[in-house]
């Protein structure tokens, strides 16, 4: 990667790599050597949450590369806001975390150089391109990283134009989670467990899949009460998209030192959470998550080093694939070869959590059997954007108005954390 950031033809790239297998790092080296020859990074995060965490993680790194770090959300005051623009404008500010916020039309940089996209935005690539020409007399090297492995004949579909990285290996010291099936029946073993990581000065993490408990799901609401009676009402707290960012910022912080044990919530904590004393993580109903996501929550505990576990408890019957799902997690920590099992079990849609069914967006094509007919289709996309890159052409209403709609929901679905 590093030869292609030090030209002068803007690289478009995506690193691929398990589970804390360390792309952070990789994105702040690429950050450090654009901030080497004078130019500005952009790192854009999919919450407020995580690009409040990215920014503590890498302020350490920034101060030792002599990096000017700032962050910018749509938290900040109108007092700071107006701050920020002026430092991102004038060059006073070398890396920038920040999430859709830096996407408004008043942002310019001095000399914008890297831009890296956590793809858990879905942004548009006509967004990307939009933010890279803001006040820059050039156009960006790109990043797009991703929260999970993904099976290589999927990415050579969702990344066309991109140049595939694979990062093969972790740091080295990481120990797998010990992984294991529990039936919601065998409620004391799940007990048992969180209490031995917290005698441990542990943390857990508890997942489930909705906020509100329904006839079918359990809920954070009355799981969180759950532990509450279990473990105290003081050391138990609730995370999830209805609450506001600084009180999701807040939570993490007492949890992050301790004052809170236990943190009950939705998936909102999948995607780049990193406390270092987690030591456990429960996940309710796992038999509706997907592969890949179990993956990736399961990579939030053991983070440095420790011995951890990864509770997956079911509802009873489990149907063969759900069993089959879940198995797989438990005898691999292999985040490629979950990926591709994920594929195959469950389709291309969930690798990315924003369906449950098996069903890629695609209509009318078949991953496994269309690639001739996907990269025929890429290719006229591709001469068609070359064209008319803002599809304002009467003949192009239709894409321009279906590019939208994706975007909008994009939105969306960060905004709903």
């Amino acid at each position: 990667m590093g030869g292609g950031q030090a030209g002068e033809t803007p690289t478009r790239r995506s690193p691929q790599g398990d589970v804390r297998c360390g792309k952070t790092a990789v994105a702040m080296v690429a950050g450090a050597q654009v901030g080497a020859g004078g130019a500005q990074t952009v790192f854009l995060a999919p919450t407020e949450l995580l690009a409040d965490q990215h920014t503590e993680t890498l302020r350490a790194t920034a101060e030792v590369l002599g990096l000017r770090l700032g962050l910018f959300t749509g938290a900040l005051s109108r007092d700071q806001r107006r701050s920020m623009l002026d430092r991102m404008a004038t060059g006073a500010l070398d890396l920038v975390v920040g999430t859709h916020a830096l996407l408004s039309g008043e942002i310019r940089f001095a000399d914008l150089g890297l831009v890296i996209v956590d793809e858990q935005h879905r942004f548009g690539v006509a967004q990307r391109l939009r933010l890279g020409t803001r006040g820059s007399t050039r156009r960006p090297h790109l990043l797009v990283m991703t929260a999970t492995p993904i099976p290589r004949s999927l990415a050579l579909v969702l990344y066309a134009g991109l140049e595939l990285t694979t990062i093969k290996e972790k740091p080295p010291g990481r120990v797998p989670a010990t992984t294991k099936m529990v039936s919601r029946t065998q409620r004391a073993t799940v007990f048992r467990q969180l209490e031995r990581a917290l005698r441990a000065e542990g943390r857990a993490f508890v997942v489930c899949p909705a906020i509100s408990s329904s006839e079918e799901l359990i809920g954070v609401d009355r799981t969180y009460d759950e532990m509450k009676a279990r473990f105290g009402d003081e050391r138990v707290g609730q995370i999830h998209g209805r609450l506001s960012g600084d009180e999701r910022r807040a939570l993490m912080q007492e949890f992050r030192e301790g004052q809170i044990q236990v943190l009950v919530g939705t998936t909102v904590l999948e995607v780049g959470v990193d406390i270092a004393a987690a030591n456990i993580m429960v996940v309710e109903q796992a038999e509706r998550f997907g592969l890949a996501q179990l993956h990736q929550l399961r990579g939030r505990v053991g983070r440095a080093g420790q011995r951890s576990a990864c509770l997956l408890t079911f509802g009873e019957p489990l149907s063969v694939d759900a069993e089959a799902r879940l198995q797989a997690l438990c005898d691999s920590d292999d985040g490629f070869r979950l990926a591709e099992r994920d594929l195959e079990l469950r389709g291309p849609g969930h690798l990315f959590g924003y369906r449950q069914s098996g069903a890629s967006g695609l209509q009318f094509a078949n991953l496994a059997k269309d690639q001739g007919l996907l990269k025929e289709a890429g290719d006229l996309a591709d001469r068609i954007i070359g064209a008319d890159p803002d599809l304002s052409a009467p003949e192009h209403g239709a894409a321009r108005s279906a590019v939208e709609r994706w975007e909008r929901n994009a939105a969306v679905r960060e905004d709903a954390g």
